[in-house]
């Protein structure tokens, strides 16, 4: 039985970010930790269909500066902004901190983004097409836009002409 690793301990020092970049005293830390899973969930339910790969979250004594990657950075923005001083403000009632500073970062190629195509197939999914062709869908944008991805098995035989073709009829929604 091998050794089970964690995915971002193992590359932290390769190509890998802490998600969350901060110092808290013992007696704080699990307060400072919970506050960060709850900015989370609500960024990720506030905006469900923004396209957001991750969110990074660092903090001083004073300030908490969150940083979105998305791929659709105008429905985070909003029309003048207002979508983020609205959720600035959500956010400042939510930490209890005096000022919640909101970075937005687009994700340059999403279809290689391993959340968003995540997402991208449960949105296939729920709109019950069958896996076979989502698999194929997906294997397509790969295919087209990685061109050295290789796929194995029953699909790669189809990825062709017929998989680009269901590609193009089920576009990812980025």
């Amino acid at each position: 039985m091998g050794q089970k690793t964690h995915p971002i301990g193992y590359r932290l020092s390769v190509n890998k970010k802490w998600r969350s970049n901060w110092f808290a005293p013992k007696n704080n830390y699990s307060n400072e930790l919970e506050e960060d899973v709850r900015i989370r969930k609500y960024i990720s339910h506030r905006l469900p269909n923004a396209g957001i790969s991750k969110v990074e979250i660092s903090r001083t004594s004073k300030r908490v500066t969150i940083t979105i990657f998305t791929a659709r950075p105008g429905i985070v923005i909003g029309r003048g902004g207002e979508e983020v001083n609205r959720l600035k403000k959500e956010l400042r009632q939510l930490t209890g901190k005096k000022d919640a500073q909101i970075n937005i970062s687009e994700v340059k190629r999403p279809e290689l983004d391993a959340a968003l195509a995540a997402d991208n197939v449960i949105d296939y999914i729920k709109l019950m097409i069958s896996l076979f062709l989502t698999g194929m869908c997906v294997v397509g944008v790969l295919g087209r836009t990685w061109p050295r991805y290789n796929a194995a098995g029953a699909i790669a035989s189809l990825v062709g002409a017929s998989a680009t073709a269901l590609a193009f009829k089920f576009m990812p929604t980025w």
